[in-house]
């Protein structure tokens, strides 16, 4: 059996309409152009998702602020598949994490919880406090990223 190349930091919340597409895209735009974005892909998904749907307008919005563009995400559910692609799952709460373990007995080499507040349904006041919490989280994964050694890769 062929070894599968695991670069994808993999955010996962419960619908990834929300949380989970914002930190991918601020992961995203926070490593690009260093080492670590040329060592790693970002992606989301959600434990409840229904495939295909688009990040919610407030999302969308409030990422738009910041010049960040959501307009072309659809969400994903967890998979396998994903999970064998990924090597660190940034889980956004623990409830998520402990519903991942449940649902696959197969899971990254390395995980990584953020508490984030979930703002499905609020105001975009709500939204901007999940995206600036999750600006605050980024600098720890990082850093967690950066002292991961290259072969276990």
């Amino acid at each position: 059996m062929d070894k599968q190349r695991r670069d994808l930091v993999t955010f996962v919340c419960t619908g990834n309409t929300c949380r989970s597409p914002m930190a991918e895209a601020l992961f995203r735009m926070e490593i690009a152009g260093t080492e670590l974005g040329k060592k790693f892909r970002a992606a989301s998904c959600g434990v409840e998702a229904i495939d295909g749907e688009p990040a919610s307008i407030n999302a969308q919005r409030t990422l738009a602020e910041i010049g960040v563009d959501l307009s072309a995400h659809r969400s994903r559910r967890i998979s396998q598949e994903i999970l064998d692609e990924t090597r660190v799952l940034v889980a956004l709460t623990q409830a998520h994490f402990a519903e991942v373990s449940a649902l696959f007995s197969q899971l990254p080499p390395h995980v990584f919880t953020i508490s984030l507040p979930d703002p499905f349904g609020a105001t975009i006041d709500g939204y901007r406090v999940a995206r600036d919490a999750t600006r605050a989280a980024l600098p720890q994964l990082i850093e967690f990223l950066k002292n991961l050694p290259d072969e276990d890769q």
